[in-house]
């Protein structure tokens, strides 16, 4: 396991999630989340990876998966153009240390809000693949709470492209 960088999640070691598990696929990037979780595609484009409901039925916090292609030529440049692109009530949006999730290095960008939090980890695939995983995360919920959230889901990261 590596080591979290300050404030951001850890990098786990593979893992291989029992039955029931929602499984994601574009572009070759594959995603699973929880059995508890809600997952569903968005706009036809977009997945959409929401945490489980708490005791009011609410949920913490969710995550977009987008994939495309990219003319940036490094995880560098392509962190750079998407610090440069967070938008909304985020007073404090930095970069944190990359991350690496089976074995492919993530840019981590985090953000915080008034009402929200906000996590994007990034990176640069073989053939000029981008992917972005995009966490948002009501205000209220803890930090260990997100990166447990978070650690689930990017724990499954694969690239079969």
């Amino acid at each position: 396991m590596t080591a979290p960088s300050s404030g951001g999640a850890a990098s786990p070691e593979p893992t291989d999630p029992g039955a029931g598990w929602h499984g994601v696929e574009s572009d070759g990037v594959q995603l699973k989340a929880p059995p508890a979780w809600d997952v569903r595609m968005e706009d036809g484009v977009h997945y959409v990876l929401s945490t489980p409901k708490d005791e009011q039925g609410f949920r913490d916090g969710f995550a977009t998966l987008m994939t495309g292609s990219t003319l940036a030529a490094s995880t560098d440049e392509l962190a750079s153009t998407s610090r440069e692109s967070v938008i909304g009530d985020y007073s404090d949006v930095e970069r944190l240390d990359d991350v690496q999730f089976r074995g492919t290095k993530f840019f981590h960008i985090q953000a915080t809000g008034e009402s929200r939090t906000y996590d994007l980890y990034g990176a640069l695939l073989d053939g000029g693949t981008e992917v972005s995983v995009h966490w948002s995360f009501a205000g209220e919920t803890s930090r260990k709470k997100i990166d447990k959230y978070i650690n689930e889901v990017m724990a499954t990261f694969k690239f079969a492209g």
